[in-house]
């Protein structure tokens, strides 16, 4: 999705019919329901996740 929303911001020969758009708010708003119904350590550990990532040794 942010690839997307980079895509649209930036590069002015981007174009999304209305049927895709309509389908990523719809799959945008289900993950944001789908967190909501996480518990509070699952919410801690995706954020541990997005914040530090695995470095290649």
């Amino acid at each position: 999705m942010q690839a997307r929303r980079h895509k649209a911001d930036y590069d002015p020969d981007t174009r999304f019919s209305k049927g895709d758009v309509t389908a990523f708010l719809a799959r945008a708003n289900r993950v944001l329901w789908d967190l909501q119904g996480t518990t509070s350590a699952e919410k801690r550990a995706l954020a541990i996740h997005v914040l530090f990532r695995e470095r290649p040794v």
